[in-house]
């Protein structure tokens, strides 16, 4: 019997410009944790290489690490909250300025 997983993996250097701060989250359904991960791997690694232009093409599935993973599909709710009105932005900046840690 196949069970839901989400996992949340890290894209690899020669992915993004922004490693470390680029993810990708899978929603897939699995025997286990380790055919989990394989599975949700697979799926980044086949997106990334159709976004990628034939000549840049390099790596492999495995190169998309593991950061997170989680019984059942979660949905993140955290999706755009960087993107903060100016306002936000204004009242943040106060408070770094003002000496929050």
């Amino acid at each position: 019997m196949r069970v839901p997983f989400t996992v949340l993996m890290a894209y690899p250097d020669y992915a993004t410009d922004n490693y470390g701060e680029d993810t990708y989250l899978a929603h897939v359904e699995a025997k286990g944790p380790e055919e989990a991960v394989k599975v949700a791997q697979c799926i980044a690694y086949a997106t990334y290489m159709d976004d990628t232009e034939i000549a840049d093409m390099t790596g492999d599935f495995r190169d998309f690490k593991v950061l997170a993973m989680f019984g059942g599909h979660l949905i993140d709710l955290a999706a755009g909250c960087n993107e903060l009105p100016e306002s936000s932005m204004a009242v943040a900046q106060a408070g770094i300025d003002g000496g929050w840690r």
